[in-house]
């Protein structure tokens, strides 16, 4: 066709008519089918036809794909319903367990820092009581040793009958007042030993009830530090939902212009079938 067409200027059906069919008598002996057939032929009647076929194929195909893309809308909005209800439900929770867990953590802080003060505090007190104790105790050791020695002499002197410096005898009477002096600086000493004792006594107590309170504040100040992981691994967790919820909404706002897409091209397709059908449908 394309060929004839060329060097003709005549589709092949028409020159082939005009050369075979070119006497009336052969018109005029066709049956009215086939001389019908012929004439449509000639006149482009086959053109036309598959134009309106394939038109009408068109057509049906533009109304299938109008309902199957009113589907999909549909389809599309159920899912943007779906979630929305999930993620304004999700929002609500999510962040009012957000505003929670961030408070928890700011009066975590706030007594952790407290605790840190009376931390600094009890090591002061107790490195306070351990030097008054270890003071005490060398003045202790001291007196005691003093009134070790002042027994000694005691025990010397009240055993002794010749004087080592003098050679001259001891007589009881200087034995007892070197003795009664001996007593009367160990009483002396006595009472310094016990108030240091009582005093370290005392002290070593408030250094037990300081080492409790100081074992208190370090366990509070580890379970704090629990209590502040565990809620900021939540709070990642939140964040995270967040980010999810982020996301869908970019999601929902993809799939609202897709639909906003599918409509135009709806409405484009629906007036296309309007005309189409009033060309062809009639």
């Amino acid at each position: 066709n394309a060929f004839i067409i060329k060097k003709i200027g005549m589709r092949y059906n028409i020159a082939s008519f005009l050369m075979t069919f070119s006497g009336e008598s052969c018109i005029t002996s066709m049956t009215p089918a086939k001389r019908k057939e012929i004439v449509e032929v000639v006149m482009g009647m086959d053109i036309i036809k598959a134009v309106n076929d394939k038109a009408k194929q068109y057509l049906n195909a533009t109304k299938s794909n109008i309902e199957t893309m009113k589907t999909l809308i549909n389809g599309y909005k159920n899912n943007i319903a779906n979630i929305m209800d999930v993620v304004e439900h999700d929002s609500q929770c999510n962040d009012n367990d957000i505003a929670e867990i961030n408070a928890s953590i700011d009066t975590l802080r706030r007594e952790y820092e407290d605790i840190i003060t009376k931390q600094k505090a009890s090591i002061d007190t107790l490195n306070k009581y351990r030097s008054a104790l270890t003071t005490l105790s060398n003045s202790a050791s001291v007196l005691n040793a003093r009134k070790e020695d002042l027994i000694n002499r005691a025990n010397a002197v009240s055993s002794m009958n010749t004087c080592p410096t003098c050679r001259q005898a001891v007589t009881d009477a200087i034995k007892k007042a070197i003795i009664a002096d001996y007593k009367a600086e160990y009483t002396d000493v006595l009472g310094q030993w016990e108030s240091s004792k009582a005093e370290y006594d005392e002290l070593h107590q408030k250094e037990t009830e300081e080492n409790a309170i100081y074992s208190d504040i370090c366990n509070r100040l580890t379970s704090i530090n629990t209590e502040v992981t565990d809620l900021r691994v939540k709070l990642a967790s939140l964040e995270r939902n967040s980010s999810i919820r982020k996301a869908s909404a970019d999601s929902i706002s993809r799939i609202e212009k897709d639909i906003a897409d599918l409509q135009a091209k709806v409405e484009e397709d629906t007036k296309k079938c309007s005309i189409m059908n009033t060309i062809y449908e009639t």
